[in-house]
């Protein structure tokens, strides 16, 4: 059984922030998931992987309140084509969502959201935002396999990862939570991790946090107000 709760929480200055967290009960492990139905080259999806150790649990604790992700840090992770940036969409606002190609349902669907959400924009106003999906399963999610994978949901999706430490690091600034679940007998493991999608502003600054309940149309609208509110 899977569950999700979306929680409010306050820190020791009294600033307040929302996060949704996903829950498992039992020992069943769900299985390696393809995404959605994949062009005729390639319809069958990726394969199941087969690990070869357990992964490590990851649970990031909360920074404290004085580095929280509001400012404009910047942070670079690898995708297929090289080392990407967040300074390299300066102008642009990002949605930024972490997650996992294996994931059976939660990250399939916050992704096609994001894509139905961005269908709805003018082709103007889709120049100005940028999706990025960062992968909190760096053991097993390639920067050729998060390629593939975006892809299937936006050709302009870029999908980024890192060693452990800096998914964990950039995981615990924005306050994303994960943590990997013991591998079954194939090998195989799910990643439970919270289920917000980020919108960072021109400047990179955190702006909004997402809830997976969000709607496609309620998503579009809410990149239509911030673009006409920047011009």
């Amino acid at each position: 059984m899977r569950w999700q709760a979306h929680i409010e929480l306050e820190d020791a200055s009294g600033a307040k922030f929302s996060t949704e967290f996903l829950f498992a009960a039992g020992n069943a492990t769900p299985t390696a998931a393809a995404p959605p139905p994949a062009p005729a080259a390639n319809k069958e999806g990726p394969p199941a992987h087969r690990a070869e150790v357990a992964p490590t649990a990851i649970a990031p604790t909360p920074p404290p309140a004085a580095t929280l992700a509001r400012s404009a840090d910047d942070f670079t992770l690898r995708s297929a084509h090289g080392p990407v940036s967040l300074h390299d969409f300066r102008g642009k606002w990002v949605l930024l969502y972490f997650g996992y190609t294996y994931c059976p349902d939660v990250c399939p669907t916050a992704l096609g959201v994001i894509a139905q959400a961005l269908a709805k924009l003018s082709p103007e106003e889709r120049t100005r935002v940028q999706p990025i999906f960062i992968s909190v399963d760096p053991a097993r999610d390639t920067p050729e396999r998060l390629r593939d994978y975006t892809a299937f949901f936006d050709p302009a999706m870029i999908g980024l990862t890192g060693s452990a430490d800096d998914i964990a690091a950039l995981a615990r600034r924005y306050r994303i939570y994960y943590q990997a679940q013991p591998a079954d007998a194939n090998g195989r493991y799910s990643v439970d991790h919270s289920a917000t999608t980020l919108l960072l502003d021109t400047a990179g600054t955190l702006q909004e946090r997402l809830p997976h309940s969000t709607t496609a149309n309620e998503l579009a609208h809410a990149l239509q107000q911030r673009l006409a509110a920047s011009r």
